[in-house]
């Protein structure tokens, strides 16, 4: 079975783009620009994946990552995955801002 995948950059078509998110981080007084952003979601997305493959079990010889990272279906699953995570814990969202925040001041100093 062969999967639709991205060309360059992901695009997703539902959401916010990192300059929205750079912008609503702002608004709580957390000042990144739109590419430290990408470049945070870029290495999260990675180490989930990562993780997932451990959790999971899967044969990692079998895997090769970069073709999932640029893997739509990947993405589809992956926020409905945090979705459902963030519904069902919704101190998640609150920890993470508060970890990004204790972050940019420790990186401030």
């Amino acid at each position: 079975m062969e999967l639709e995948k991205y060309d360059g950059y992901i695009t997703l078509t539902e959401g916010m783009d990192f300059r929205s998110i750079a912008k609503e981080l702002e608004n709580i007084n957390i000042h990144y620009k739109h590419a430290t952003v990408r470049n945070i979601t870029e290495k999260a997305t990675k180490e989930f994946l990562e993780h997932f493959i451990n959790i999971v079990g899967f044969d990692e010889a079998k895997i090769n990552r970069e073709v999932v990272l640029r893997t739509k279906s990947f993405y589809d699953n992956l926020m409905e995955i945090m979705s459902k995570v963030t519904q069902s814990h919704p101190e998640l969202i609150e920890n993470t801002l508060k970890e990004i925040e204790d972050q940019t001041k420790t990186n401030e100093r």
